[in-house]
């Protein structure tokens, strides 16, 4: 599991700067406050799982390592690099061929993208992909937005629904003379379920973005194609919503990486 924290652009992380800075005159510098407010995000997360699971910090020589492994699936032992070092530059060592068919250090790669449900996991999900022979990867990926971040696009999607009200009064008037149109109640649902969403995030509910990938990786690129189907078929068994991506495997692979931020999809 990883933990990330992706920097704001600079004229939102300097407001949040400013709110966060102290009047004193030993006031830290920004790029300071900005990542103390990750490492207490990190702290609280720790905390609120230590109930659950066992969490461990790797060292890094086992991040080094780790991070190594999941981008280019080198398994021997790398020497951890220097602190100036890039370390983009080392871990991105070998060649990515894209396009439809993705390969990799001898593998070829094949992302079955999982449509996860808000709120909402499915029993034993882990099982059907893990009792799967061969290599893979298991991509469990949730953003966190910030309160006023989660609440922006719900709502866009409230004054969508307000316009919608307008079109659902006027064929209600026409109603009225006698023509046989029914008035829209999806409209006062959907308004209704945005309040309440609005509501649940300012009451701290964590809203995000949300994505489940398995890439399956092979030395031959005909019995990638063959597992990854017999995965989907089982996913379909179990009514678990699968694709298996082909013109954005490229995208779907990249999003599996530990520093992507691509939002796909917004759920609580």
């Amino acid at each position: 599991m990883y933990l990330t924290h992706q920097f704001e652009p600079p004229i939102k992380s300097w407001l949040r700067a400013a709110m966060l800075a102290s009047n004193s005159p030993q006031r830290q510098a920004r790029h300071e406050l900005l990542r103390g407010y990750a490492l207490n995000r990190f702290a609280a997360f720790e905390d609120a799982a230590a109930g659950a699971v066992s969490l461990t910090r790797l060292s890094p020589l086992e991040t080094f390592r780790d991070l190594l492994m999941a981008i280019t699936y080198h398994e021997y032992p790398a020497a951890l690099p220097q602190p100036h070092v890039r370390l983009n530059e080392v871990i991105g060592c070998e060649r990515f061929i894209g396009g439809m068919a993705p390969y990799i250090n001898g593998y070829h790669l094949r992302p079955l993208c999982i449509t996860g449900y808000p709120a909402q996991t499915v029993p034993q999900i882990l099982a059907v992909l893990l009792r799967h022979k061969g290599c893979m990867t298991v991509s469990a990926r949730f953003i966190c937005l910030d309160p006023y971040d989660a609440r922006q696009p719900l709502e866009l999607e409230k004054k969508h629904w307000n316009r919608e009200i307008l079109g659902t009064v006027w064929n209600t008037v026409k109603s009225w003379f006698g023509k046989n149109v029914k008035a829209d109640r999806d409209t006062t649902e959907q308004l209704a379920d945005l309040n309440a969403a609005i509501a649940a995030a300012a009451a701290g509910i964590s809203f995000g973005w949300c994505t489940i990938v398995v890439v399956v990786r092979d030395e031959e690129g005909e019995r990638a194609e063959l597992r990854v189907r017999d995965l989907q078929r089982d996913c379909h068994a179990l009514g678990i919503i699968a694709r298996i991506e082909d013109l954005n495997a490229a995208e779907a692979i990249e999003s599996c990486q530990q520093s992507c931020e691509t939002p796909p999809l917004i759920i609580p």
